[in-house]
């Protein structure tokens, strides 16, 4: 049986995504062929799967989405970054953004590992030359125009977000795209477990949507139809 690294990126031999160790489930079942070896269920399709491989075997994937997965799980890692209501890894939230991307028809790889890493330099110690050293010019440039440019001298919230939507505004429609998903994730989760903040996180979407429409059609309605069930 292998050992799971906690960052390292296994691929889903059924659904094809990819996932650091931390977030598969090692379970008490047992592989359905044998009925004798270790199993892991898969964080985004809870496939159960066998763990018995070689370490040529090991599910690692190369592609540069793969290594944006283990490299933003490493850098949320590395300051304990957990999501605030669930208290789970921070990486599944950018997971999660990257899923809804690649739902999309008109996705990139740029995009994909742009959605992975949208909160790196915002949140972590990465450093903007390094995020471009690893991954390329075209990845920076999207996770730049994903990076919240206001800081706490500009004033109070309302004021911070006008000039980070001034800043969505100039977008091109990929980082939009982006937003969009990251809006979408994270006003589920907001919805269901803070109904005060929700009303805020609301307002700020909807003032925001005005000016993404250059993104993926079908993700501006997704969070126009959230942010208006309760109208």
């Amino acid at each position: 049986m292998i050992e799971m690294s906690a960052y390292t990126a296994y691929r889903c031999p059924s659904c094809a995504s990819t996932a650091p160790g931390m977030l598969w489930r090692q379970t008490e079942a047992y592989c359905e062929d044998c009925g004798s070896h270790p199993a892991a269920q898969c964080p985004l399709c809870d496939e159960v799967i066998d763990l018995v491989f070689t370490e040529a075997d090991r599910l690692i994937d190369a592609t540069a989405y793969g290594r944006a997965v283990e490299f933003a799980a490493g850098a949320h890692g590395a300051i304990d970054q957990r999501r605030k209501y669930s208290g789970e890894a921070y990486i599944v939230h950018p997971l999660a953004v990257a899923r809804l991307v690649r739902e999309l028809e008109q996705h990139t790889e740029a995009m994909l590992v742009a959605a992975v890493l949208h909160d790196v330099v915002e949140d972590t110690p990465v450093k903007r030359g390094h995020l471009e050293m690893e991954f390329g010019s075209e990845v920076l440039v999207l996770v730049d125009w994903l990076t919240d440019i206001s800081t706490p001298p500009d004033g109070n919230r309302a004021l911070r977000k006008a000039k980070n939507r001034l800043h969505l505004a100039m977008a091109p429609a990929d980082a939009k795209t982006i937003k969009l998903a990251d809006l979408l994730d994270n006003g589920v989760s907001i919805r269901k477990h803070d109904p005060d903040f929700w009303r805020v996180y609301r307002a700020e979407a909807l003032r925001l949507l005005e000016v993404m429409k250059q993104g993926d059609s079908g993700l501006w309605l997704r969070v126009e139809a959230m942010c208006s069930e309760d109208s």
